[in-house]
């Protein structure tokens, strides 16, 4: 994943936890996102090169945001963000989409989390690879 890639997914997460009104969070993700767009090295060289103490030296990383990172580029799963709004009901076409992609989940072993925003539910599914 490119550098800009990662800030993107990161600058995403804190305006997600922006719109939970979550304190400090939001602006800790989106310096980040802005530290890893600016690196003039590859992200993924500093990884394999020096792990999460390797992230960690980027300025505005932490050690809870080094090791997002690390879930969210480096381990090989695959990640699929749907978004369902809770302000249209969904039609029989739309329901059935969404339970046939949380069964392929749960049948490759895969985690779905839901999370709440404002006039939406968001499923993260996590799903291993093989």
């Amino acid at each position: 994943m490119k550098n800009q890639e990662v800030a993107q997914i990161l600058f995403e997460i804190g305006e997600f936890l922006e719109l939970q009104e979550v304190p400090f969070k939001p602006q800790a993700y989106q310096q980040a996102a802005v530290s890893i767009d600016n690196l003039e090295e590859d992200i993924n060289n500093i990884y394999n090169k020096e792990g999460i103490k390797g992230l960690k030296r980027i300025p505005a990383i932490g050690e809870s945001i080094a090791l997002k990172i690390e879930r969210i580029t480096f381990v090989p799963e695959y990640i699929q963000i749907i978004k369902v709004p809770l302000n249209k009901p969904m039609n029989k076409a739309e329901k059935t989409s969404l339970k046939i992609k949380a069964n392929n989940i749960a049948i490759n072993g895969g985690i779905i989390d839901i999370q709440r925003g404002i006039g939406f539910i968001v499923l993260l599914a996590s799903i291993p690879s093989h």
